[in-house]
């Protein structure tokens, strides 16, 4: 709710400095220049009916007197209002241009008071005062419509326009013309009270409106930084899912490799030892080891040994199953985990494989003998602990070893 003191509307220019003052302020001004155009308009028909009025009782030279000089008056704000809508002076220039329409208001009223007076004089009898006081009744009420957006434009119309058939009034013997004196105060009276709420309410909307325009824009702003903040929060998101990818990938794979590294593998053995249990199959277990790999470190280094490494994973990712999982165990030891395959199948995959290895180039090229692979293998017993599992697998390798390397050995 918005409340205004008197000062606020009397005066031509707000005395608060807020932002929402001034741009109610230069609302009201646009307003009353809007207004006068349209009472100058309609200010004709006013004229005509005042001639047809006063014609018969105060003579036609007072009533072409009358018509020049309200017409002079209006011709004269037709030109301080036209300039206003055809020049469109910036807001600061509005204080000079709202003056300047006040002196044409108060001009306009002067020329109705004088004209108000002529025709005092002119007219014959009690009858047409009468009517003459009706007349600029009905004008006081016509321009509260228009000058309510600022009550110092009313005051400056009504009161030149009452005050010398007022004084007339009052300065008559008889105790009707006082009357009809004391009836006119009490009109514009009631019209100024109906004039100042009405103002009031006017002023109230122009502030409301602007208030409520700043509470949009707050709340488009809110919603534009709302909307920043949660595409910021939203490319943090995708980077935090990035990063924790990115450490889920290290955590469970060898950096050196790429390969499941040991605890992945582990989960993979426990998760198919489980699915295996639940759905009554099997699956078989390789462990693969590089023969004499050190003699490569030793020989040519590790950055060769590592290299071996890598063309070794690579070599095993190309020559399994797309639903086995081939992982590194530890040092040169890898692991494969075969699902679904029992171990006469899992026996031929790997030696399969261990073909393919003896006749890969790794690179170690003053060796002078190929880079081979032992390996053992061992298939799953139901409700079998997952260590006696390795156990075995493990004395499978160790036996390939044994027997002179570069096989595959399978135990029951």
């Amino acid at each position: 709710m918005v409340s205004a003191s008197n000062s606020d509307h009397i005066s031509p220019r707000p005395r608060t400095v807020g932002p929402a003052s001034a741009l109610v302020w230069a609302d009201q001004v646009r307003s009353l220049y809007q207004h006068v155009l349209g009472n100058l308009l309609l200010a004709p028909l006013s004229w005509i009916l005042l001639a047809a009025l006063m014609w018969p009782a105060a003579g036609a030279q007072t009533v072409w007197f009358s018509l020049a000089l309200l017409a002079g008056a209006a011709l004269a704000q037709l030109a301080v209002t036209l300039a206003f809508y055809f020049r469109r002076p910036p807001v600061a220039r509005y204080l000079a241009w709202c003056r300047a329409q006040f002196v044409m208001i108060a001009l306009a009223g002067a020329a109705w008071g004088l004209v108000g007076m002529v025709l005092y004089h002119a007219l014959p009898d009690l009858t047409y005062h009468a009517i003459l006081l009706l007349f600029i009744g009905a004008m006081a009420a016509v321009v509260l419509v228009a000058y309510a957006v600022m009550p110092l434009a009313y005051f400056l119309f009504v009161i030149p326009m009452c005050a010398p058939v007022l004084v007339l009034l009052l300065g008559e013997d008889d105790a009707v013309s006082r009357m009809l004196a004391l009836a006119l105060i009490a009109y514009v009276v009631v019209m100024t009270i109906y004039m100042w709420q009405a103002c009031v309410s006017i002023r109230r909307s122009f502030r409301l409106r602007y208030e409520n325009q700043a509470l949009l824009d707050h709340l488009i702003a809110a919603r534009e930084e709302t909307e920043q903040a949660n595409n910021e929060l939203r490319h943090a998101n995708e980077e935090l899912s990035e990063a924790l990818g990115r450490i889920r990938q290290l955590a469970a794979h060898d950096d050196l490799t790429g390969l499941p590294n040991r605890r992945y593998l582990m989960t993979a053995l426990e998760n198919e030892r489980a699915r295996c249990e639940r759905a009554g199959e099997s699956f078989s277990v390789c462990i693969i080891d590089i023969d004499h790999f050190k003699r490569v470190n030793d020989t040519h280094g590790h950055i060769s040994g590592d290299s071996v490494l890598q063309a070794f994973a690579a070599c095993g990712l190309r020559n399994v199953r797309d639903a086995d999982v081939f992982g590194r165990f530890g040092g040169e030891e890898f692991l494969l985990i075969l699902p679904g395959t029992p171990r006469e199948a899992a026996t031929q995959l790997v030696e399969r494989l261990r073909v393919k290895v003896a006749r890969h180039d790794f690179g170690v090229t003053s060796v002078s003998e190929r880079l081979t692979i032992s390996a053992g293998v061992a298939e799953y017993r139901p409700g079998e602990p997952l260590s006696e599992l390795l156990g075995r697998t493990d004395q499978a390798l160790y036996r390939a070893k044994r027997e002179g390397r570069d096989r595959v050995i399978a135990v029951d």
